[in-house]
């Protein structure tokens, strides 16, 4: 049997269902339909779509039907190259049905309809398509600070409609399809026209507006840009150093060394306390109107100086001229000077931590136990000292008394002393490297058997043959330093990892080895003229008493009270001892003036005095047990004395002089004395 298909259209699948139910009435109870689309409404008339139902009818179930259908026609339309076609209807059937289409008008007899609507051919039926066109748009726009100016092009849009060609149906929905076309229409003199109406007269980019033209997509384009201000800057100074003391911050998992709370700050003679930097003057700029715009106005900056501190010849840097504790002072107007002597105005505890100075150092109250206090210049203790230990590069003078400390002045020309014979070993090896590098290097190049960036092979060779003794006087250079803690130059600390690098270097391409040796050995001698320009100040130790410590200077020491028990005195110069000196040992190189040389009862030997034999032993009294040693020749005293003067004669025999109270002398050979030399 044969079957035929027919297409309803409606605007939703109520209207289709009525105008299927309306058309094909009498082939109901025979025809099965389908939905193909449930259609869209769109959004105002865009991308709409109808539905759309498919109805089958079977030709062969009545022949009636058949031959009636020759006799009659429903009314048909079409759409063919674009243009509506209506026909029929015949015998009485149903007129044609035309569902409007967004983008299209359809107008009955000269009147619009929006939904669908029967028509026959005897009626004037006419679609007018919908042309849209978007004027093109040109937009200006100005930064808040007037440095940018840019535009916005959008073309001119027109939106075509077109019927879309169908086939004869007797309900026809209109399909259109939609084309845009854009259009480039604002010229370059209408950018420049705008421009100018926004007062944009500087800076215009016309190649920038060339290519906004050509795009003209919407965005924005920077077509012009000011000339930025170029701010001056302010004078200030630079300070190079810290007025207040800074407290010793220790990491999580670092241990914390309760005496090391603070380091004080401390400079040198001739080393920069501030550097005046000048004020710069600024650069004008320009806005995008071409208006200028002036940088702000600059401050200038001065350096203030007062003692102990010079102004460099170019009056841009602010110099020491002595030694001690920087201090900035002033309100408005900063001044820079430099105290000599730092004052700690209490005790030296726990609570304080251990203090180092590069200067003088004066302590108002006591240095408790197991505290350390240490200064370049001197040190004044107010108050006692007890398990202590106390250095400085110039005079100690306490005056309270010592109690189980050690206590050592002049550090500075007893580290020179030992060190300066290392420093000279480390350049004698520093330049024999150096030489035979050159020599090697020199001859392997002559020989055409070496390349020069083999010259680091050649060092790295030398140093592991000199690594023993460079190691050894590493080491040795190491306890020295240790042993001092004195506030010496970063420098002469730096020179330690600087020869470790040195003797683990490895050959690597990228660094010349020979450079480092070089390096190390400026350093080395940096080092050396350091220390040859420490000056010969008086480092005495004085204090009024001293028990179970230990006192060492290369000048005198000076004991002004009760005097000293078990205590250890070693002076590069004189000692003298006021009070009673009872138990312990004195070394000098020079005279010893001892008030009371022991006690009463035997000493035991306990007392040891020794100087060199160009020296003088003055003892007011002096008790059994008491052993005085001048150069290689020692007296052991078996009574007690009164006023002796002890020295090496011409014949090389230790001479004693006891003088009376009526101020005789009486000069005596060592053998008419009653005493002997001990073993």
């Amino acid at each position: 049997m044969k079957k035929r298909e027919v297409l309803v259209h409606g605007d939703n699948l109520k209207e289709a269902h009525m105008v299927v139910q309306n058309l094909l009435e009498e082939h109901e109870s025979i025809m099965h339909t389908e939905i193909l689309t449930k259609g869209r409404r769109g959004f105002w008339g865009f991308f709409r779509k109808p539905a759309t139902i498919k109805v089958i009818i079977n030709a062969g179930q009545s022949r009636g039907y058949q031959k009636q259908q020759e006799r009659e026609q429903d009314g048909m339309a079409e759409i063919s190259e674009g243009v509506l076609k209506v026909y029929g209807p015949s015998g009485g059937r149903k007129k044609a049905v035309i569902i409007p289409a967004a983008g299209a008008i359809l107008r009955v007899n000269g009147v619009p309809t929006r939904g669908s609507r029967q028509v026959g051919e005897d009626e004037e039926v006419e679609v007018e398509l919908i042309k849209n066109i978007g004027e093109a748009k040109l937009e200006v726009e100005i930064s808040k600070d007037n440095l940018i100016a840019g535009v916005r092009i959008t073309p001119q849009i027109t939106i075509f409609h077109q019927l879309v060609d169908q086939s004869r149906q007797n309900v026809l929905q209109l399909i259109t399809h939609q084309q845009k076309i854009e259009k480039r229409v604002i010229t370059f003199t209408e950018v420049e026209e705008a421009l100018q109406a926004y007062g944009v007269s500087f800076g215009i980019d016309h190649n920038e507006i060339q290519k906004a033209i050509a795009a003209a997509d919407g965005d924005w384009w920077v077509v012009a840009r000011g000339q930025p201000v170029h701010q001056g800057k302010d004078g200030f100074v630079e300070y190079m150093f810290q007025c207040e003391p800074v407290e010793i911050k220790y990491g999580e998992e670092e241990w914390v060394n309760y005496w090391e709370r603070y380091t004080f700050p401390g400079v040198r003679e001739g080393e920069v306390l501030a550097v005046l930097h000048p004020a710069q003057e600024g650069l004008p700029g320009k806005d995008v109107t071409g208006k200028d715009i002036l940088p702000k106005p600059i401050k200038e900056a001065y350096l203030q100086v007062k003692d102990g501190v010079k102004i460099s010849d170019d009056g841009c840097k602010a110099i020491a001229t002595i030694s001690g504790r920087p201090v900035l002072e002033g309100y408005r107007k900063k001044y820079i000077k430099i105290v000599k002597c730092m004052i700690h105005p209490g005790d030296v505890d726990i609570k304080s931590g251990n203090l180092r100075f590069e200067g003088d150092l004066m302590i108002l109250g006591n240095v408790k136990e197991t505290m350390q206090v240490a200064a370049y210049g001197e040190i004044t203790i107010m108050g006692n000292a007890a398990d202590a230990v106390i250095q400085a590069g110039g005079k100690i003078f306490c005056r309270g008394k010592f109690f189980g400390s050690k206590v050592r002045a002049g550090g500075l020309t007893s580290f020179y002393n030992r060190v300066s014979k290392l420093l000279d070993k480390l350049d004698e090896i520093l330049d024999w490297i150096m030489k035979e590098s050159i020599r090697v290097r020199e001859y392997s190049l002559h020989e055409n058997k070496l390349d020069e960036v083999y010259l680091n092979e050649i060092v790295v060779y030398l140093i592991d043959y000199k690594k023993a003794e460079l190691e050894k006087l590493l080491n040795e250079y190491i306890s020295i330093i240790e042993e001092q803690d004195i506030p010496f130059p970063s420098t002469i600390k730096d020179l330690v990892p600087a020869i470790k690098n040195l003797i683990s270097s490895r050959w690597r391409k990228d660094i010349s080895i020979y450079d480092e040796v070089n390096s190390i050995r400026e350093k080395n001698q940096n080092i050396t003229k350091i220390l040859e320009a420490i000056p010969e100040e008086a480092c005495d130790i004085y204090c009024s008493y001293a028990q179970g410590s230990i006192l060492e200077t290369n000048c005198n020491i000076i004991v002004g009270g009760q005097g000293c028990y078990q205590s250890s005195l070693i002076a590069g110069k004189q000692i003298r001892v006021n009070g009673t000196f009872r138990g312990g040992e004195m070394l000098a190189n020079q005279d010893i003036l001892v008030d009371e040389a022991g006690s009463e009862g035997m000493s035991a030997g306990k007392i040891k005095i020794k100087t060199s034999d160009k020296a003088i032993v003055t003892l007011n009294k002096v008790h059994p047990e008491t052993i005085v040693r001048l150069g290689n020749q020692s007296y052991l005293f078996e009574e007690e004395m009164e006023r002796v003067k002890m020295y090496v004669g011409v014949e090389g025999k230790i001479k004693i002089n006891n003088l009376t109270s009526g101020g005789v002398s009486h000069r005596m050979s060592s053998t008419r004395v009653q005493g002997k030399a001990p073993n």
